[in-house]
């Protein structure tokens, strides 16, 4: 696996966890409780391929897409985001995509 890709996957994984943790506390303080991406995720993913609709499902997936797949597509788009500054360049990113 190259270099990149396995830091870009493992900064994924660490930017999930953080989602995750703040996603937890939005739930905890009763914040928009009617916003759950991991359901909506879980139940799309229901919708298209009949997987199961359990919270390990779901968990699995928020922490598949948020690792494999945005670490994977980072690392490999990185030289092409307009920017020399790390940070700018996570921020252009996220801008791009609707965050």
């Amino acid at each position: 696996m190259n270099h990149r890709i396995a830091k870009g996957i493992l900064a994924g994984f660490v930017a999930t966890v953080a989602l995750s943790a703040m996603m937890v506390l939005k739930a905890k303080m009763g914040m928009l409780p009617q916003v759950n991406a991991i359901k909506m995720l879980s139940t799309m993913a229901h919708g298209f391929t009949g997987t199961p609709l359990t919270p390990v499902v779901r968990r699995m997936l928020h922490f598949i897409i948020g690792s494999v797949m945005w670490g994977t597509l980072f690392a490999l788009l990185f030289d092409r985001i307009p920017s020399q500054v790390l940070l700018l360049k996570v921020c252009h990113s996220g801008r791009q995509h609707g965050f």
